[in-house]
């Protein structure tokens, strides 16, 4: 693939994949008008980490995943100060890592037990998500813009 093929696929202008990545906007441009050649190594680096981006914020696009993970990870919150007689939520910047958060929270309230109706809420909303998206992500940090619908997702719940 060539470097604009891999920016059009990413979906993004040549500003955001130039802020994205830190390659000068004037090199990237220069790469995909052909003025100055990318080295191949360079365009199957790129092609590569492009692609484990784009799966990894697959998740993150989905407004209405991120605001029921939100509230999912609020209810296993509840759950944990509960059974802990915690009343607070010990990771404040899940929404950072919001997939990262949920899944060591989730192993732990499992172990103290979840009651079926959240169980089939994470189980309905684990049939939304791509196992490969899923690993993709716990090490990405969420856009800013999509961590608003994961706060939202949790606000009902007032956990701090």
């Amino acid at each position: 693939m060539t470097v604009k093929e891999i920016r059009e696929q990413s979906g993004m202008s040549r500003a955001e994949f130039s802020r994205k990545y830190d390659i000068p906007v004037r090199t990237l441009e220069d790469w995909e008008h052909e003025k100055r050649k990318c080295s191949p190594y360079l365009e199957k680096l790129l092609e590569r980490i492009v692609n484990e981006d784009c799966k990894a914020e697959a998740i993150y696009r989905n407004n209405n995943l991120m605001k029921e993970l939100g509230s999912i990870y609020a209810d296993l919150i509840e759950i944990l100060n509960k059974r802990n007689g915690w009343s607070h939520n010990p990771y404040p910047n899940a929404d950072i890592f919001p997939i990262k958060y949920f899944t060591m929270i989730f192993m732990t309230a499992a172990k103290l037990g979840i009651p079926d109706d959240l169980n089939n809420r994470i189980a309905d909303f684990m049939g939304f998500v791509d196992l490969d998206d899923w690993t993709s992500s716990m090490n990405t940090p969420c856009p800013l813009e999509s961590r608003m619908f994961f706060d939202i997702g949790m606000m009902d719940k007032k956990i701090s």
